[in-house]
């Protein structure tokens, strides 16, 4: 909750020193294709790569640099969900919940408008910036057959934030905005049991679909 204050503040600050030409823009999206870093552990897939449909929102503060050209900053959020997972061993048997993780990026961002004399203005949009990735509790267990037993993960996983990016290509219209957009998430997963502990990648790329609104002022 800090990260998410912080970052609002920033994008308020933007707004507070800005004296003309300032947009600000509300957005939601949704991830319609997600695919994660395969985690495997022994020659098993724990995680599949392929992703849910996640949902996501954002606001975005920038200010007119030319008449086709705007730059300032972004805040989102992403909600990724869980992952069902399920060894496939003869002896041992695992299910329950991988858990993804959520991200909360704080970016810069630019846009560069082509103006061709419509209504209909299309545009392209780059963002660079870093996420904080929020994990969900494991709620995964092994039991082990020949000894009766089950063995709780919870609490053994951890994730590091990491670079966050995306390019895409939109359209304005009468304020409202639509995006396509390439979305690159850097993150780490470190899990550690009784023996050692290991960091694997657990990077996030995905297509995202975006809409939204521009306010001007």
């Amino acid at each position: 909750m800090k990260k998410i204050l912080l970052g609002l503040m920033i994008v308020s600050s933007a707004v507070s020193f800005a004296n003309q030409g300032v947009n600000v823009y509300g957005k939601f999206g949704v991830d319609v294709i997600s695919r994660f870093n395969k985690i495997s552990d022994e020659g098993q897939t724990l995680v599949k790569s392929k992703g849910n449909v996640d949902p996501a929102i954002f606001l975005e503060v920038t200010k007119n640099v030319t008449p086709d050209f705007e730059a300032g900053l972004g805040l989102g959020y992403i909600w990724r969900g869980k992952e069902n997972f399920k060894f496939e061993d003869s002896e041992d048997k695992a299910t329950g919940k991988f858990p993804r993780y959520d991200s909360v990026p704080l970016y810069l961002t630019g846009k560069y408008n082509f103006n061709l004399d419509s209504e209909i203005k299309p545009y392209v949009k780059a963002d660079l910036g870093y996420s904080f990735n929020r994990g969900k509790k494991y709620t995964g267990s092994v039991v082990d057959k020949a000894d009766n037993t089950t063995e709780n993960f919870s609490d053994r996983i951890k994730f590091k934030n990491g670079l966050y990016a995306s390019v895409g290509v939109g359209l304005e219209y009468r304020n409202f905005v639509t995006e396509l957009a390439y979305v690159h998430t850097t993150a780490k997963i470190k899990w550690s049991d009784e023996d050692e502990t290991s960091t694997r990648k657990y990077n996030n790329n995905a297509l995202r679909l975006t809409v939204g609104y521009k306010f001007n002022f």
